[in-house]
């Protein structure tokens, strides 16, 4: 059996997204319960220079589905849209995104392989190739948010654990 860039990348994604998804409900009861409101979680940081959590969601769908938009287009540059608002807006940006990568096709993202596409920023313009770009910035920059966002969960007192990071994994049949 092949293992190809559309194994190493999607599957990878939405199973992430899912877990972020379910963390997103948790967070929301979290503040119910706790009494608290929904930007004492959604401007959380982990220290002040970081971005608070509704950004790290904003950021892992930027980096997976933004991802493979940015090789279809054969560029990428971050995405200037405003940070989730509101939990609903928390689970719609995640909804929409897990929606998005569930209609991506093994046979293109595989057909990327070789591509060229960059990375803009400014002035400052990095060459890639799709696969280059997929595994070596879209997928750690997603690890990096997915985590960052969890990370803050914790931090602002949800009981959570690795198993809810790692939501459904991909196990073996039988």
């Amino acid at each position: 059996m092949t293992f190809s860039l559309y194994d190493a990348t999607i599957p990878v994604f939405i199973q992430l997204l899912e877990s972020q998804r379910q963390l997103a409900d948790r967070a929301e009861a979290h503040c119910k319960e706790h009494g608290l409101v929904a930007d004492d979680i959604l401007n959380a940081r982990i220290i002040d220079d970081m971005e608070p959590y509704s950004f790290q969601i904003k950021a892992v769908a930027m980096q997976s589905m933004g991802g493979v938009e940015a090789v279809r287009k054969g560029s990428f540059s971050p995405d200037p849209d405003a940070y989730p608002d509101s939990f609903d807006a928390v689970r719609e940006k995640l909804d929409s995104t897990i929606s998005a990568l569930k209609d991506v096709s093994a046979e293109e993202v595989n057909g990327f392989l070789g591509q060229p596409m960059q990375f803009k920023l400014k002035e400052m313009v990095i060459p890639f190739t799709a696969e280059g770009f997929l595994m070596s910035f879209s997928m750690p920059n997603f690890h990096f948010h997915t985590t960052t966002a969890f990370d803050i969960l914790r931090a602002q007192g949800l009981d959570i654990g690795k198993v809810n990071y790692l939501g459904q994994m991909q196990i073996a049949a039988g």
